[in-house]
């Protein structure tokens, strides 16, 4: 008995003693979006929006500034500043100037992964200029929250399938395994808005290049299922011709279309591993919502012929979009994992499949069953 005693004593010595200091709220300002540039003499420029509690202020956000070599110099700037701690562990959103994701992102990942407070669930997106401006300018903006606009931004648009989904463990995660690349959502201030207007392309943690935000869902159905995405797609005219109900308007040479994607799907296989060859498969189940042209679904030969020219466009789409990654030499799809399963070793290293990608062949085959037509002209 007077052991086990002994026991729970030295048990609640030792948890006790590995506590930490407890944090009084008042004396504290909790960081909701943290911005890195990197400046002209390459110094690291911090700022933060954030809300301090206990004062008149409390609930409206404020921003600061700060520079240093590191980022933990550049955060104990803006501490400076404001005299009180800033404190890391409720950072939503984590933005990057240009600059420096074009320089590599890495070590400020690594920075705050290591941190222990540092929430798994961390969003990050990149500035088409610095992060700071982008910041600033929201922040001018009368009755306006910073946090909200720009981290409800991403949030919404992962939800709707929009977007693949990154955070700081999964980026992370995505550029230490072997061929994989990452991706990030690149954010711009256009007529007073945020606005998503492109999907950042990473070779390593650098920042290489990117494409049109209404094709990253391509590379989001590569990882997983995708439910309810509405997408607009432009399609040739003639080939639809003689299932018009009516002329077409004027001398248009094509017609648009909105359909929501129910569901989507993609499976890619090596076919020939000596010969880099792989076939990928997509699928999408959709419902039609919108054409500018009046074409007569009622019957299916007409159904059959706008299925075609959609999976023809998406084809050619997703083509395109491999090429593209081929010539800035990044993986996001994720063909060099589905090679290294098939290897015989098991082991691919980065530079190895920098060697291998843009010598891929891929043949590409999409399959659109429309699921309900919806209301048409």
């Amino acid at each position: 008995m007077k052991r086990c005693l002994l026991g729970i004593l030295v048990l609640m010595s030792i948890l006790l003693g590995g506590c930490a200091q407890p944090q009084i709220l008042e004396e504290n300002g909790i960081m909701s979006v943290y911005g890195v540039d990197i400046t002209q003499r390459d110094q690291l420029s911090t700022t933060s929006v954030y809300y301090k509690f206990g004062s008149k202020g409390q609930g409206s956000s404020r921003l600061v500034t700060g520079k240093g070599k590191t980022l933990a110099e550049g955060q104990k700037r803006m501490n400076y500043k404001l005299g009180f701690e800033l404190q890391s562990g409720s950072i939503e959103l984590e933005l990057f100037g240009k600059k420096a994701a074009k320089k590599g992102l890495i070590s400020y990942m690594e920075a705050a992964v290591r941190d222990p407070v540092a929430s798994s669930r961390r969003l990050l997106a990149i500035s088409d200029t610095t992060a700071e401006g982008l910041i600033t300018k929201i922040d001018k903006r009368p009755n306006i929250n910073v946090n909200r606009v720009l981290s409800k931004n991403i949030e919404v648009n992962n939800d709707m399938n929009v977007l693949p989904k990154v955070t700081l463990h999964s980026f992370d995660h995505h550029y230490y395994e072997s061929g994989r690349d990452p991706v990030m959502p690149i954010m711009s201030y256009q007529d007073k808005k945020v606005k998503l207007t492109a999907l950042g392309l990473f070779r390593g943690d650098q920042l290489a290049g990117k494409i049109p935000i209404d094709q990253a869902f391509y590379i989001k159905v590569a990882h997983e299922t995708i439910h309810g995405l509405h997408q607009e797609v432009q399609l040739p005219l003639q080939p639809l011709k003689q299932h018009l109900q009516k002329e077409p308007k004027g001398d248009r040479d094509h017609l648009y279309t909105v359909f929501n994607i129910e569901k989507g799907t993609s499976k890619t296989k090596l076919v020939d591993k000596q010969n880099l060859h792989f076939q990928t498969q997509l699928k999408f189940g959709v419902n039609l919502l919108e054409l500018t042209e009046s074409i007569n679904l009622q019957k299916r030969d007409a159904i059959s012929a706008l299925e075609t020219e959609i999976e023809k466009t998406m084809k050619q789409q997703y083509t395109q979009l491999v090429t593209k990654l081929q010539e800035l030499n990044v993986d996001p799809i994720g063909y060099g994992r589905i090679y290294k399963a098939q290897k015989r070793s098991g082991a691919l290293t980065e530079s190895e499949w920098r060697d291998k990608f843009p010598d891929i062949t891929v043949d590409v085959d999409v399959d659109v069953t429309l699921l309900d037509q919806g209301i048409t002209p």
